[in-house]
């Protein structure tokens, strides 16, 4: 917390330097501007700054889960239960197996945008259904390896017709 009052008081004495640099463009058109820039530049840093305090302070962590369209609704589970845990869950929101119509083009930028998702997680969740992993959960699977992010499996099995139940949670 103490860093967040030091982030204010800096930008504090910022307002402070910002009335002097108005004051030199009286004097000075150039230097006001080259002040001026100078000035709005280490505001957007602290503004940065400022932001990455607040969501440390909260220790979120954010998460992907990956896994086949055809296990939206367990995916929808595994994402219930991840943000009761605190995490920031990012998932697919477009299922094409389950009646979504998407354009090829839309598939890639999909598949693109999922892949953005994974680089921006600490961890990624792989649901599937009897061991099931298709190919592009595979390729996941592969570049979530590459960026050395921790990966958890959550397999369901079939125990009747009109139900399933998590079989095992598998961290990598």
């Amino acid at each position: 917390m103490r860093k967040f009052y030091e982030w204010i008081l800096i930008n504090i004495l910022l307002i402070y330097a910002l009335l002097g640099v108005i004051n030199m463009a009286l004097y000075n058109e150039t230097l006001f501007y080259l002040g001026f820039i100078v000035l709005v530049t280490f505001w957007v840093y602290q503004f940065y700054v400022g932001i990455n305090l607040i969501i440390k302070g909260k220790k979120f962590m954010i998460v992907t889960i990956c896994g086949s369209s055809k296990f939206r609704d367990l995916m929808l589970k595994v994402g219930k239960d991840l943000t009761l845990k605190n995490k920031i869950v990012l998932l697919p929101l477009v299922f094409s197996h389950c009646g979504d119509v998407i354009t090829e083009e839309e598939k890639f930028n999909l598949d693109k945008l999922h892949f953005d998702k994974i680089m921006m997680s600490k961890e990624i969740h792989i649901v599937s259904f009897n061991n099931y992993i298709g190919d592009s959960t595979k390729n996941e699977i592969e570049y979530a390896k590459k960026l050395n992010k921790s990966i958890i499996y959550h397999n369901f099995e079939d125990v009747r017709e009109d139900s399933s139940r998590e079989s095992n949670i598998v961290e990598v």
